[in-house]
């Protein structure tokens, strides 16, 4: 007979591999002594294995693709011999810190002990075979660390149990699968006997947690373990490599629906991360003007948008938590989903590596306010964000452009210098010049310094009526200024995507959007910029003529002009400059290379976002669609129209990238105001069909 207490001292202080793996024989806990009060620094080791413990030290394992050298498979099993020996010694170190723990968790605890062992064991004896010896790679200190300081049994088994023998149900299952592909059988079957010996672990584990719940129960609650993890052990960390073995789990008493949840754990293991947050409404909030019910709900329905912009374990801010089929809907495609937060105050005290809201506007400081002293960068100054988005701005760039680059007069057209706009700060200079440009027989464009697509603007055909003088004298007094221009007749809207750093700016791409008859924005065309368009714009665009530049040039050109413009005057992150191709007087195509700036995330950027998540040559139309026209053809609600497109158009992928079919782009369960759908199809005239299965009638891509 052996005492748990005298085991635990020797696998934990033992300074041999020896002491670790000598078996115990039959275990008794009639002598649990006191409480040892703190963890050691370390546990006792040969020296060849004695943890560094700042930094933590982790050598990287070989790639799958060399793991038919003899030599590499022995590396991979260094690592795993290192995990088997810190759970061993994190086990000991609960029995000597918890001796009050119930008796039938201790003794399990050390059956589970003498199975380490026997793991341990395996695993060197095959390193050995295949020429690696314990101790020839830096040994990582990472369970110890993470799981030393545990406070109580429940703790040890949230971290232990829970995250890390969970997560070697795959990595066992994983190489296994993978050694046998080249021929390695006898490891491969080490590692089933690990795996069929980590589901009981686990099962002990998730036995107790769920009797140490409040109130106990019994399984275990995704809830309840998530708080009792301690950082930085994140509930992603319980997912091993490859395929998640659903059927270990749910062997191993973990519920479906736990399953489920830890399949969409999207929180960073390791990487400090990116906060997101979707406000839109960036020019009202820079007017000063309060947000609309509308747009509050806007906010609510498509505050994951970001999820097609982070990086794996970046943080995504929403208002409430979407439904785990959507996101399940998502994963099946392929995208990484990032860790999904409600609260602001669920990030309190945790490292950032930055904040990116939509746009940095009074609402995006507001609610990023509490987090800004724990992120490396912070928010640009709140004038200068407004001066650099006012179209007051954007209307004195262009002229300086036009007026710098006379070699772009055969694509932008001999007059564009003329109708480049003026700023005007009074109502009388305003009004004389909408007379020049009406007294020709064109419309004219009024438009405020801060205002979204279709709105902020009106369109005047000759004297300002009494809504419109009334609207201008509004915006004088809020804005100081309006922008009036020629209303163009245009064919195509395009928008430049740019990286904005301190060192410049980088065009990251170049899109095509979809508006309205109001001018509102209605979706993406998600592909090259120039997917159908028509034949006429695509030969301005792409074609060089006697040595001109191509509408494309000029198109990229000025948006690195733009770029570098932002990049002087403070602005760091995304920026999107939109242009447009319009028909002049005489019938021709024209490019105007600059419409407006958005210093700020754009719809553009997730356009770009979601191409990347499209097979080679297929082509995507991504439909924002309001309720009422969904409810016009013919479906019930905007829940409606998802599950309509969800058996209509199901979402085919291959490769983890998209081919054809239908993606929902916000929770359509969730969805009140808004609803987008990214159809896929090998050209734009097979979206247009999917668009039409669903008797939706998109504004013509141009």
């Amino acid at each position: 007979m052996t005492e748990l207490r005298a085991f635990a001292e020797r696998v934990l202080f033992g300074d041999a591999l020896a002491d670790k793996l000598a078996p115990p024989g039959d275990l008794v806990d009639l002598a649990p002594g006191p409480a040892l009060v703190a963890a050691p620094g370390a546990p006792g080791r040969p020296a060849a294995l004695r943890l560094d413990l700042a930094p933590d030290v982790r050598a990287e394992p070989p790639p799958e693709g060399r793991l038919d050298d003899p030599r590499a498979r022995g590396r991979l099993l260094h690592a795993f011999a290192n995990h088997e020996l810190l759970a061993l010694e994190l086990f000991a170190l609960a029995l000597l810190r918890f001796p009050d723990a119930p008796a039938g968790f201790r003794l399990g605890l050390g059956r589970v002990m003498q199975e380490e062992q026997a793991h341990l064991a395996g695993y060197l004896a095959r390193m050995e075979a295949l020429g690696v010896r314990f101790g020839d790679e830096a040994p990582s200190a990472f369970f110890w660390t993470a799981l030393a300081p545990a406070r109580s049994p429940k703790e040890l088994v949230a971290g232990l149990s829970l995250t890390f023998e969970q997560a070697n149900l795959d990595f066992a299952a994983h190489f296994a699968r993978v050694l046998r592909r080249v021929g390695d059988e006898e490891t491969a079957a080490l590692l089933d006997r690990v795996l069929a010996d980590e589901v009981g672990h686990v099962r002990h584990g998730a036995t107790w947690f769920a009797r140490w719940q409040d109130p106990p129960a019994t399984h275990v609650d995704w809830t309840a373990w998530t708080a009792a993890l301690p950082r930085p052990l994140v509930p992603r960390r319980a997912r091993g490599k490859g395929a998640l073995q659903r059927e270990a789990r749910r062997a191993a008493g973990l519920t479906d629906g736990f399953v489920r949840r830890l399949a969409l754990a999207g929180e960073s293991t390791g990487r400090t991360p990116v906060v997101h947050a979707f406000l839109p409404g960036f020019e009202e909030a820079l007017a000063g003007e309060p947000p609309s019910a509308a747009a509050e709900q806007v906010r609510r329905d498509q505050a994951t948008l970001p999820v097609f912009l982070a990086r794996r374990g970046d943080v995504v801010l929403v208002p409430d938590a979407p439904e785990p089929a959507w996101l399940e809907a998502l994963a099946a495609v392929g995208v990484e989903l990032p860790e999904l937060v409600t609260s602001v105050d669920a990030l309190e005290g945790r490292p950032l590596s930055g904040l990116a809201p939509w746009g940095w506007d009074p609402a995006a400081r507001a609610l990023l306010a509490p987090l800004l002293a724990q992120a490396r960068e912070q928010p640009p100054d709140p004038a200068r964000v407004a001066e650099l988005a006012s179209k007051a701005t954007a209307a004195a760039w262009r002229r300086e452009l036009l007026e710098a680059h006379p070699a772009w007069a055969p694509v932008v057209g001999p007059g564009a210098l003329d109708d480049a706009g003026v700023v005007c700060a009074d109502a009388a200079t305003a009004r004389e010049a909408v007379g020049r440009i009406t007294a020709g027989g064109r419309r004219a464009a009024v438009k405020a310094p801060w205002g979204t697509s279709g709105r902020g603007a009106v369109r005047v055909d000759g004297a300002l009526d009494a809504a419109q003088a009334a609207w201008l004298a509004r915006v004088l007094e809020r804005q100081g200024a309006v922008v009036v221009e020629p209303w163009l007749a245009r064919t195509a809207d395009l928008s430049v995507q740019l990286d904005v750093s301190e060192s410049g700016a980088r065009v990251r791409g170049v899109t095509r959007f979809l508006a309205d008859r109001r001018g509102q924005y209605a979706g993406h065309v998600v592909g090259p910029h120039d997917a159908g368009l028509d034949p006429a714009a695509r030969r301005l665009l792409g074609e060089r003529a006697a040595g001109a530049p191509s509408g494309l040039d000029v198109l990229r050109a000025a948006a690195a002009d733009v770029g570098e413009r932002l990049a002087r005057a403070g602005h760091r992150g995304p920026a999107g400059v939109d242009a447009l191709v319009f028909r002049d007087a005489a019938g021709g195509l024209r490019l105007r290379p600059l419409v407006e700036v958005n210093p700020r995330t754009t719809m553009g950027r997730v356009a770009l976002a979601l191409r990347e998540r499209l097979a080679p040559g297929r082509v995507g139309l991504w439909l924002h669609v309001p309720a009422p026209r969904a409810r016009r053809a013919g479906h019930a609600s905007l829940a409606a129209l998802g599950r309509a497109a969800a058996e209509r158009l199901p979402a085919q992928a291959e490769g983890g990238r998209l081919v054809a079919g239908a993606l929902a782009t916000n929770d359509p369960g969730a969805a009140r105001v808004v609803l987008g759908l990214l159809l896929v199809a090998e050209d734009l005239a097979g979206c247009l069909a999917a668009a039409g299965a669903l008797r939706l009638e998109p504004p013509p891509p141009r």
